[in-house]
């Protein structure tokens, strides 16, 4: 949800002139200054995209964002905490 919020404020800010190409790094490197280890859900993501976004905008933006190459690095990289470090 936060990569949604990230992205609806970077489009109100940048009005109508922002595209994928701009928003797309911009929101991912946001959501990694505040969380280093984020590993959005893309379904989730998308719906929360369709608030604001026409679904095919949606579908585009979601689809460039699993793309991202740190959001797909985080994906692959086995998640740290206290529930995987039991041994």
């Amino acid at each position: 949800m936060a990569l949604a919020i990230i992205v609806k404020e970077l489009l109100r800010r940048k009005a109508k002139s922002a595209d994928l190409e701009t928003v797309v790094p911009c929101a991912a490197d946001v959501l990694v200054r505040l969380r280093p280890q984020a590993r959005p859900n893309l379904l989730f993501l998308r719906l929360c995209l369709e608030n604001f976004l026409p679904a095919d905008q949606a579908e585009r933006l979601g689809s460039a964002l699993r793309d991202h190459p740190v959001l797909q690095a985080n994906r692959s990289e086995k998640p740290k905490g206290r529930h995987w470090e039991r041994e």
